[in-house]
């Protein structure tokens, strides 16, 4: 179980257009939803839809991970998820900030890093591995080229985070629509970039909690709390546990990973962050390349947006 085998979990664009068709037509019977959404023409296009398959196996495991409820025949969405733009960038961002929290849940995570994960925990355990490593590392966008030689050094029994290039692919399509990554040609083509900006953003309000300026600890510590798979939390501390002694390079005291420090960046150079070296304070150094430091941080303040 889990949502990485894209075979037998299901597909995020599959999930995408049913979230469209229950919102734009309210509950309805599998059969007439099935019938919407993958009437029998889509069999001459492509094997893929064969008798509805990839339907059934995604409407099937997002029932479990609690997107979706089926009662008597009847399928809808949950309560919180049927009412959200849908279309165009914004409605899958939308989206996107949805699922990531319905993912991110503890009781889709009960079972984090045991040998058959269930709900979202293998998607969740990868994320966690990734999000540790030095981002700027990965440059080529298949399994073979460092993935699976970083995670035979890293982890010293199984599982891995994805254990073989199927995991890996359905990584790469479920992470971009969490908001955690994007996918580019440069330097190779499909070269995944780890960057967990869109998620940080969208927690943003709630960190801050209504005030403008919040030092470093602080707004940390709320980062975890709301995103556990950031720096120092509860579920990034539960995998970083596993990893082998001396295989990775862990985070000082007071050090930012590369993945977090970009997302920060990003945000001040888009006007939605302000980050602040105040000399009195303690600070935070954010990491680059090969966890190099780049600035120091004391304080983080947060403007309107736009």
């Amino acid at each position: 179980m889990g949502i990485l085998n894209l075979t037998n979990d299901g597909l995020p664009s599959v999930l995408v257009v049913l979230v469209r068709a229950l919102r734009a037509f309210g509950p309805m019977e599998r059969d007439r939803l099935q019938a919407l959404v993958a009437p029998p023409a889509l069999e001459q296009v492509s094997s893929t839809f064969k008798n509805a398959e990839q339907l059934r196996q995604t409407l099937n495991r997002w029932t479990q991970i609690g997107l979706f409820i089926e009662d008597e025949g009847v399928v809808r969405l949950a309560e919180g998820y049927a009412f959200g733009p849908t279309q165009g960038y914004p409605g899958l961002r939308a989206l996107g900030t949805q699922l990531r929290r319905l993912v991110l849940a503890q009781e889709n995570n009960a079972d984090l890093g045991q040998a058959e994960p269930s709900q979202a925990a293998d998607f969740t355990h990868a994320l966690c591995w990734m999000l540790a490593q030095d981002i700027y590392a990965f440059t080529e966008g298949n399994y073979a080229s460092t993935i699976q030689t970083r995670e035979n050094e890293q982890f010293p029994e199984l599982p891995w985070a994805f254990q073989n290039s199927t995991r890996w692919r359905g990584f790469r399509e479920w992470a971009p629509l969490m908001g955690f990554a994007w996918v580019t040609n440069v330097p190779t083509q499909g070269t995944l970039m780890m960057d967990p900006t869109p998620a940080v953003e969208d927690c943003l309000s709630e960190a801050f909690h209504g005030r403008r300026e919040l030092a470093q600890a602080a707004f940390f510590a709320a980062l975890a709390r709301l995103l556990p798979v950031l720096d120092e939390g509860a579920y990034r501390q539960a995998v970083e546990a596993r990893l082998r002694e001396g295989s990775w390079r862990a985070l000082g005291e007071h050090e930012v990973s590369p993945s977090l420090s970009r997302a920060l960046l990003r945000l001040e150079a888009t006007g939605r962050l302000r980050l602040e070296e105040r000399s009195d304070a303690d600070h935070r150094s954010l990491l680059g390349q090969g966890f190099r430091p780049i600035r120091r941080v004391s304080h983080v303040l947060l403007n309107e947006a736009a």
